[in-house]
């Protein structure tokens, strides 16, 4: 351990002569003491004490603190300026009525007590700011806390002290420098004796009778009385005291076991907290998400799993706390205290130990002392009674001789008793310099070491309390960062969009509801019934599909009935199941492909082991080979089925078009359009037969109405080209070639159809959108 540099001032008498002997006569010689004082003939008391660690581990300088040159000589006169710890003792007191008290006294007290003490921090605090680590030790008082009568300006400056140190102290803190406080009360010494023979003298011809009265009579006499009962020796002061650092270090225990209960009870709150969060995500996170649920195709579901999943990994993080603050603070520190508690039972064992034999050899020294002052009282007793015989004429020289003899036993038992008190004695004073220099500066060493290493654990547990939690912050702000981006993924346009192609029906909506006349009976005449076709065909025939129209409307708010769901998506609408056997014809030819792949490399395999039977059986193989071969024709026959069905779905869909029905014009031909006229009729029971009909079935059927029918064909909305060939097979389509030019008529309503008309041909219907490359004008 290096040695520290101690500046002590004020070492002449009392606490300061006191410490400087203390701390030179250190068994373990810890520290390098420079004592110092205003009178350097007043060393005398200080020598004589300090005995051979003079000039060893003490020396003697001049300083007074009210000169900063004496103040700059001495600091400069220690080797490179190293004041390790200060020790400002330098002062003096005042005391009596404040009106007897002149200025210059003030003065002179404030400049030791007060700016004595700001001179030296202003040469020492700096060397001890550079270095980073200093102690300064300030004597106070206990006035400084609280005012005493008559010791009015003695109080000022301790307060003033007290204010400066208080105020200073944070500032140290910042460069590792710590301060202290010491407030002493009552010390009897040479300051207080000197203080109190001043004050009996001092004039007090300009106080009144009443406040001298309290002085003299009152003050005085009972301070006196105050200090004989309850002051301290210097040599108290200056000692460390066992019980105080037995209840220190007890306390230092129980603050680490406190400290441990802290920390525990902090985990169970995060084991508590991230266990509930555990549960909270284990409540909202799907156990397993079906590829056909349709919640898993919005973004916003997609951005509400992510931030449970990375609620989830925050979860992780406390518990990861938790587990660390209890393993690396709660049973480390636990570990650490029950060591301590036994090696402070250990050496509190040793102090008793030794305080006890202390005791045992003052008891002796007082038995000793006792019965050698009652032997010399005895025999001095026998001595007078002799004398007293001897000169009585009435006594026998018998009674004589026997009284000397009685006096003479008695003197040699008072000498043996002496002999036994001065052996004791020097005994007593062997032990207590035993006890007072080397056995219990030994045992406090030791408390100390050991009470600073609790210090530096408990230290230690504070630090990790904040590093186990820094640690984890940056995962647990990727955490956050995750939530955050899962938030930015959210689109409400693209989920719109996605709900509406998941729930397009392909049902075109309902039309106006016709208006039912029954005040009128219906006269159907021939030309009405030839000019009034329903909807339809041409041969009076209404539309099986138009008929239907009504009767397969769905209402919006409607009540549905509980769906059957079949293999082939018939239960659903004609776009949503177009779309389910697209989706599952997809996913049967990755299957295939899968398994075509799987016999392709199984084949090549045997063809390997064929070549090389060393490698392997190729017999082995016939049972995956023939597996693979029955998997392989199972989802071709899967997917020819959900083709056929597609086929159907796709043609349905067609005839559901309000388009796909047959435009006609004035280009019919006349005996196909008699030929319906005439089945018209026929289906009309109404109607007569006359030659005025049968004049109008000569003629062509829409001669009359040729001029509404005399418009252009519709004009084209664009161009198209085919990618793929057609053949067009069911009714409202037309066959196409790959590579044909067409004229795109009505553009894909979101059936999956498109109208187009063949450029050279004339010929117009519907073909499959993704069969097309458009070009809308």
């Amino acid at each position: 351990m290096a040695v520290r540099n101690v500046l002590v001032t004020g070492c002449s008498s009392g606490i300061g002569l006191a410490l400087a002997v203390r701390l030179a006569r250190d068994e373990l010689k810890r520290f390098r003491v420079f004592a110092t004082m205003r009178n350097l003939e007043k060393s005398e008391a200080l020598k004589e004490q300090v005995g051979p660690a003079l000039d060893k581990m003490l020396e003697i300088k001049e300083l007074d603190v009210t000169s900063e040159d004496s103040i700059r000589l001495c600091v400069n006169s220690i080797p490179q300026r190293r004041v390790d710890v200060l020790v400002n003792n330098a002062g003096f007191g005042l005391i009596g009525p404040v009106e007897s008290q002149s200025m210059a006294s003030i003065q002179n007290l404030f400049d030791t007590n007060f700016f004595g003490l700001v001179r030296l921090i202003q040469e020492i605090f700096p060397d001890m700011k550079r270095r980073k680590r200093g102690h300064i030790v300030v004597m106070s008082s206990v006035l400084g806390l609280q005012g005493l009568l008559f010791n009015d300006i003695y109080s000022a400056s301790k307060f003033a002290v007290e204010g400066f140190c208080e105020s200073l102290a944070l500032q140290a803190l910042k460069f590792g420098i710590r301060i202290s406080l010491i407030e002493p009360g009552p010390v009897l010494s040479e300051f207080e004796r000197k203080l109190y023979e001043e004050a009996a003298s001092m004039d007090l011809s300009g106080v009144d009778k009443e406040t001298l009265d309290i002085f003299h009579n009152f003050y005085l006499t009972y301070s006196k009385e105050v200090f004989t009962a309850l002051g301290q020796s210097p040599e108290e002061v200056a000692e460390d005291q066992f019980d105080t650092i037995e209840r220190h270090t007890q306390w230092g225990l129980d603050l680490m076991d406190r400290y441990a209960k802290f920390v525990k009870e902090r985990t169970e709150i995060e084991q508590t907290y991230a266990k509930q969060l555990r549960n909270l995500v284990k409540k909202h996170l799907p156990k397993r998400t079906s590829r056909e649920d349709p919640d898993t195709k919005f973004c916003q579901y997609h951005a509400f799993l992510q931030v449970v999943k990375e609620l989830n990994d925050f979860a992780g993080q406390r518990e990861v706390i938790a587990e660390d603050l209890l393993a690396q603070i709660c049973v480390e520190l636990s570990k650490d205290l029950q060591e301590l508690k036994q090696e402070r039972k250990l050496y509190l064992q040793e102090g008793r130990r030794a305080q006890q034999q202390l005791e045992n050899s003052f008891k002796q020294l007082e038995n000793s002392k006792r019965k050698f002052e009652r032997d010399c009282r005895e025999a001095e007793k026998a001595v007078l009674n002799a004398e007293k015989l001897d000169q009585d004429i009435n006594t026998t020289k018998a009674d004589v001789e026997k009284a000397k003899q009685q006096a003479n036993l008695r003197s040699h038992m008072a000498e043996e008793s002496k002999n036994e008190y001065a052996s004791y004695l020097q005994k007593f004073n062997h032990n207590q310099n035993q006890f007072y220099f080397l056995e219990m500066p030994q045992i406090f060493n030791k408390m100390q070491e050991m009470d600073e290493r609790r210090t530096r654990r408990l230290k230690g547990g504070y630090r990790i309390f904040s590093e186990i939690e820094q640690q984890v912050m940056p995962i647990i702000g990727k955490c956050l960062e995750g939530m955050k981006a899962a938030a930015e993924v959210v689109d409400e346009k693209n989920d719109s969009q996605m709900l509406i192609e998941l729930h397009k029906s392909g049902f075109k909506r309902p039309g106006d509801m016709d208006f039912e006349d029954f005040s009128q009976p219906m006269n159907r005449t021939s030309s009405d019934s030839s000019l009034g076709t329903p909807r339809g065909t041409l041969d009076g025939r209404l539309d099986p599909r138009l008929l239907g129209k009504n009767k397969g409307k769905r209402w919006l708010f409607s009540r549905k009935n509980k769906t059957v769901i079949t293999e082939d998506f018939s239960h659903l609408p004609p776009e949503q199941r177009r779309k389910k056997l697209q989706q599952k014809i997809e996913e049967r030819s990755r299957e295939l492909q899968k398994e075509l792949d799987q016999r392709d490399a199984l084949n090549k395999m045997k063809d390997v082991y064929q070549k090389t039977p060393q490698m392997g059986d190729p017999n082995s193989l016939e049972p995956k080979i023939s597996e693979t071969l029955g998997n392989i024709e199972r989802l071709r026959l899967e997917i020819q089925k959900c083709e056929a069905w597609l086929a159907d779905a796709e043609k349905r869909m067609l005839s559901n078009r309000p388009d796909t029905v047959t435009h006609y014009n004035r280009h019919l031909d006349p005996a196909s359009a008699l030929n319906n006229n005439c089945s018209h009729e026929k289906d009309s029971p109404d109607t007569t037969h006359s030659n005025e009909s049968q004049d109008t079935l000569n003629q062509p059927i829409y001669t009359e109405f040729d001029e509404d029918f005399e418009e252009e064909l519709a004009s084209p909305i664009g161009t198209c080209v085919a990618m793929y060939q057609f053949e067009g097979s069911s009714e409202g389509t037309i066959s196409i070639q790959e590579g044909e030019e067409l004229n795109l008529m009505e553009e894909d309503k979101g059936d999956g159809w498109t109208r187009v008309r063949r450029r050279s041909k004339g010929g117009e219907g519907y073909v499959p959108t993704s069969y097309l490359r458009l070009s809308v004008n």
